[in-house]
């Protein structure tokens, strides 16, 4: 029997908080001064923002949804947004929802972490550090596939043990 990955079931299941939230706001918006915080890997695959925003966010950036958001639409994936960022005219954002590291609503008292090791994130991580592609496993994750040269000697443990 596979393994169980109880963490990344629980990611799913948040993620899936995440969406009906997003869903909601584009729907009803948002009134007053409740806003909803989204932090995101800005190098994630599939994530798109203007490049002088990703050069100032090599890592991680958080946009707000409050009063300056447009044409919020939730997907499967990803989700798009239109928001200002240092300038008069806003900018389309696309977030895969595997990119997203922190979310918090701070009127509801509601806040999720997620866990940057988990699932395509783990895959992505991967794939800077020299894999060559990812490839889907039988539970839905990318897994990260290492090619060529540069494969690894098996190295036992055992021989650095003291005796």
């Amino acid at each position: 029997m596979a393994q169980l990955n109880y963490e990344q079931m629980i990611d799913r299941a948040l993620l899936s908080v995440v969406k009906a939230a997003l869903r909601h706001i584009a729907k009803e918006g948002t009134e007053g001064e409740h806003h909803f915080y989204l932090s995101f890997l800005t190098g994630y695959p599939g994530v798109q923002l203007p490049d002088h925003i990703k050069q100032a966010y090599p890592d991680e950036i958080t946009i707000v949804l409050q009063h300056e958001f447009w044409n919020l639409e939730v997907a499967e994936n990803h989700f798009t947004v239109d928001v200002k960022f240092d300038t008069e005219v806003p900018n389309t954002v696309v977030v895969p929802f595997q990119a997203i590291t922190h979310v918090s609503d701070p009127d509801e008292n509601f806040e999720l972490e997620f866990n940057p090791k988990v699932g395509n994130v783990q895959a992505f991580d991967a794939l800077s550090k020299g894999a060559s592609k990812a490839s889907e496993s039988a539970d839905g994750t990318l897994e990260p596939v290492f090619e060529g040269e540069g494969k690894g000697t098996v190295v036992s443990l055992d021989s650095f043990r003291k005796k």
